[in-house]
């Protein structure tokens, strides 16, 4: 039986300013941790575009959907928001993505979509426990901020996240600013 890092991984690359990745097997807190180091990378380099292709994925945990919600929200203020694209999207995987609300954030394309012909990367790196766990903390943390019915759904977990990296563990709603964002996307 394959462990749960080795379930899946994210395939990656970047052409003219739009970063192609490519999600197998099962996208979750132990595989989030190279696809945030690249599409961060990717993101602090200009790149304001991003198609998540989906065709391949099995499903989606919270942390993986957490840094998919950070990498809508974050970016530069002074060039705005990066346009996120989920193609090739099952109703399994359109049903994980509603039910924290990512839908309404990110452009979700259910039928077939090819992507160009391009060499995709299987994306690695290594981090420790504590940049993990900081990782998932964070995640969960984007989560929460989204609305209540994730605070509700993510606010425990976030506590005892906070409590094993010795933090505050109050959950306290982070400024609203890109909460609203979303809301007429």
């Amino acid at each position: 039986m394959l462990n749960w890092a080795q379930r899946g991984h994210v395939l990656a690359t970047t052409t003219d300013d739009v970063v192609y990745c490519q999600v197998v097997g099962l996208a979750n807190m132990n595989n989030s941790a190279p696809f945030e180091a690249f599409a961060r990378r990717r993101q602090d380099s200009g790149c304001r575009e991003f198609i998540l292709d989906f065709s391949l994925c099995e499903g989606l945990d919270s942390t993986f959907l957490g840094i998919v919600l950070g990498l809508r929200l974050g970016g530069k203020p002074e060039v705005g928001h990066p346009q996120i694209t989920a193609v090739n999207v099952s109703k399994h995987v359109l049903k994980i993505l509603a039910e924290v609300g990512i839908d309404r954030l990110i452009q979700v394309l259910p039928d077939p979509v090819s992507l160009p012909e391009i060499p995709l990367k299987r994306l690695e790196r290594d981090c420790s426990e504590e940049e993990r766990l900081g990782m998932i903390l964070s995640a969960h943390e984007t989560l929460c901020d989204l609305g209540i019915e994730n605070q509700a759904r993510f606010g425990s977990f976030v506590d005892l996240l906070r409590q094993e990296l010795g933090q505050d563990s109050s959950i306290q709603p982070r400024p609203a600013s890109s909460r609203s964002e979303g809301e007429g996307a």
